[in-house]
């Protein structure tokens, strides 16, 4: 591996029985330790590592040590779950998976797990506010 790069290891689900056959699609990325999410994201798009599907509707989650963005077919660009301009680091350590939801809605499955990202940033808040108070005298 080249200095100043790191490999990552792609998966994806399969998108009907004839893709099994290569499952689990494993794809090896090489990119620059000072990437950002948005640029691996953007790569796994660039390179046409997910399965192209008739009628142009698929909708797929992008999972590293938790979900990060939600790329659609029929999306001209991703849409992320997290800061995109952070370090890729900070969310992937060894793989990437790539979830394959059909053609669920992408917008509902956005806002369904931007909600759940949401809660759990308000229990960790409500939880940090009341241990902070449980201290005052």
């Amino acid at each position: 591996m080249t200095v100043g790069f790191m490999e990552i290891l792609l998966e994806r689900d399969s998108v009907c029985a004839g893709d099994d056959c290569n499952a689990p699609h494993h794809h090896t990325l090489a990119v620059k330790e000072s990437a950002t999410l948005d640029d691996v994201v953007n790569c796994i798009v660039k390179i046409n590592y997910l399965a192209k599907i008739s009628g142009d509707e698929a909708t797929w989650v992008v999972v590293g040590d938790k979900p990060i963005a939600v790329i659609a077919q029929q999306w001209r660009k991703p849409r992320f779950l997290v800061d995109e301009y952070r370090p890729f680091r900070e969310y992937i350590h060894e793989k990437i998976h790539v979830r394959y939801l059909a053609q669920k809605s992408p917008e509902d499955v956005f806002n369904q797990y931007a909600q759940s990202v949401l809660d759990r940033f308000k229990n960790c808040y409500t939880v940090k506010l009341a241990y902070r108070l449980s201290w005052w005298p």
